[in-house]
This record gives C-alpha cells, sequence and structure tokens, in this order.
C-alpha cells in the first residue's frame, strides 16, 4: 500500500513539474540516451534516455528520464561560446566512475547552460586529479531548435 501511494505521489509530482514547466514557457531542448548514472546537481540519476527541458528566458533547466520516474531541476548560468554550436551536446565531468553534469549546449547557439557545481562535486574535486571531460552529443533528429 505504501509503494502505491507513493507511485501516485511521484505522479502527481511529475505533472505539477510538466505543468509549471508549461506555464513558464520551458520547451524540450533535447532527448538524449546517457549511457552511464551520472550526477545532476545533488541528485544522482540512472542511466537511460532523457528530455532535456529549458528556456532561453529562466536560468533552469530540468531533466527527465522518459518514463518519468526520475526527474530534476537544476540551476544554470550562460556561457558564451566564441561561435555557434555545430551539435547539441551534454558535457559531462569525470572523476573516476562518477559523472557530473556540467554544461548543455544546444546546435546553433553561441550560449551554452552551465550547471552549478554541487556540494559532492567540489568534494569530490578537491579529492581527485583533474576531470576528465565526457560529450554526449544527440543525433540530429532528436533535437529542438
Amino acid at each position: 500500500m505504501k509503494k502505491f501511494g507513493f507511485s501516485i505521489l511521484v505522479l502527481l509530482f511529475a505533472g505539477m513539474l510538466a505543468g509549471i514547466a508549461s506555464a513558464q514557457g520551458m520547451r524540450e531542448l533535447m532527448t538524449i540516451t546517457i549511457p552511464f548514472d551520472f550526477v545532476a546537481g545533488n541528485q544522482s540519476l540512472p542511466s537511460g534516455e532523457y528530455y532535456v527541458l529549458g528556456s532561453s528566458v529562466h536560468s533552469l533547466i530540468w531533466i527527465r528520464n522518459l518514463d518519468r520516474k526520475r526527474v530534476t531541476v537544476e540551476n544554470t548560468i550562460p556561457f558564451k561560446g566564441l561561435e555557434a554550436a555545430a551539435y547539441s551536446a551534454l558535457q559531462f565531468h569525470r572523476y573516476g566512475d562518477t559523472y557530473f553534469l556540467h554544461k548543455i549546449v544546444l546546435a546553433g547557439q553561441d550560449m551554452a547552460k552551465v550547471v552549478l557545481k554541487s556540494t559532492r562535486e567540489r568534494e569530490v574535486k578537491l579529492a581527485s586529479a583533474k576531470p576528465s571531460i565526457v560529450i554526449l552529443k544527440t543525433a540530429d533528429a532528436s533535437t529542438k531548435r
């Protein structure tokens, strides 16, 4: 019974998030398959297929796996590149076997969204060497412009 109640609560929360995202002009930026578990902000997320939602006006991004069981909202800061990106991608910082979402890049835009570093990433960074950079590109068909 507790599991059923929790499932209902998760569905209500996901519906509420979708409504808020819609009301704030959020749109799907990309759909991407992430082949490894990763951390976004302070939340650990499993590998899988994800929607990334956002807005050019707001600094918030929403990351939701397609089965709608996991959602996180992250604050970002704009990062101006030298030229428009040729492809949409997510960029991760990798420390050992742990991946932290770092940047969202959108095709045709010279502005990326950088995810603020969490306390957890700062702690891992202090105990580790420089992170390696992992870039996951989207397929052209799944990129929303």
